[in-house]
């Protein structure tokens, strides 16, 4: 029986929405392929940006309106408590882009919050040679002592307050100092998760990990009941 790795689009106008929103009107397509242009740019530059500010760079969520585009990009800082300084981003901006742009941050105060900041942290652990094993061993305590923490976020519905009852973190690929040349998993999980009930939600992401053996895969499931 298949099993869906991202189980979110049967979920979609449920209890679930979009990051981007984008209407489109009429047969002429150069405004949204103009669109896909700048998300890919802006997204790399912010993404090499904040990781020179040693700084999680977490998901977008995009608003396309008539007249401008709002940017929401939520972060996480790794060492310090001190706020990024937008001006001098969004000034830089305005030159890639002639699009009226408006950027906002948003700051989380713990990098447990979102699959992405998740990803994020275990991507700079790596960068510091550290063991994937030592590190999934680290964020399967953190993610366990969190179980049952309450999260705001906006659905179809509006703001609803969620409770996360499981999680899962899946590691897939050639490891360092092995001389087995197949692929393998690792994997923890704990809690509940239902990855087929509508009543519950669910956020998911998905990076790439790049070592002397190779290319891995990392995904990471956070289970929320409504």
């Amino acid at each position: 029986m298949s099993q869906k790795i991202n189980p979110i689009s049967f979920r979609l106008g449920l209890s679930q929405v979009w990051n981007n929103t984008f209407q489109l009107y009429g047969k002429n397509l150069s405004s949204y392929t103009s669109f896909l242009y700048l998300k890919l740019v802006l997204y790399n530059y912010l993404r090499r940006y904040l990781d020179s500010k040693q700084v999680f760079f977490g998901p977008l969520h995009w608003l396309v309106l008539k007249d401008k585009i709002i940017l929401l990009v939520i972060y996480r800082s790794c060492f310090n408590s001190n706020l990024l300084k937008l001006e001098k981003l969004t000034l830089f901006l305005r030159f890639l882009t002639n699009w009226n742009l408006k950027l906002y941050l948003l700051k989380q105060m713990s990098w447990v919050n979102t699959p992405a900041l998740i990803t994020a942290y275990i991507l700079y652990n790596r960068k510091k040679k550290i063991s994937l094993k030592i590190i999934l061993k680290r964020v399967t305590f953190v993610l366990s002592s969190c179980l049952n923490s309450k999260k705001i976020v906006y659905n179809s519905k509006g703001p609803i307050s969620l409770r996360l009852k499981g999680f899962k973190i899946k590691i897939s690929g050639r490891f360092d100092n092995t001389r087995n040349q197949m692929s393998k998993t690792l994997s923890n999980s704990e809690g509940s998760l239902p990855l087929s009930k509508l009543n519950s939600y669910m956020e998911y992401h998905n990076s790439e990990i790049y070592t002397n053996s190779g290319l891995n895969n990392l995904q990471v499931w956070l289970f929320y009941t409504i």
